[in-house]
């Protein structure tokens, strides 16, 4: 995962749903925030739609980090737009 400033921010990530096809949630298990999300899959017109989300609950000093968590995860987000550009460019 990267952070703002595009500094590397290490975590291990455990899969908590799985579904072949149609959905993985996952939370961090190490890292400074432990974020949960999943990823669901549904057929679309000409491929798959992917929906993500992803949600953390920041308690006592660690609320101090929130404008960090938000753009880390606005960094995720992005990320998918990137992938998405990737995977539909033609051959």
């Amino acid at each position: 995962m990267k952070g703002p400033g595009g500094r590397r921010i290490d975590a291990d990530i455990e899969i908590t749903e799985f579904r072949p096809d149609e959905l993985i949630g996952f939370r961090a298990i190490s890292g400074p925030v432990r974020p949960t999300g999943r990823y669901e899959l549904t057929p679309a017109a000409n491929g798959t739609r992917v929906r993500f989300s992803l949600s953390t609950e920041l308690r006592g000093a660690k609320r101090l980090m929130q404008p960090m968590v938000q753009k880390t995860m606005q960094n995720e987000v992005a990320q998918l737009e990137n992938l998405k550009r990737a995977l539909e460019k033609e051959p």
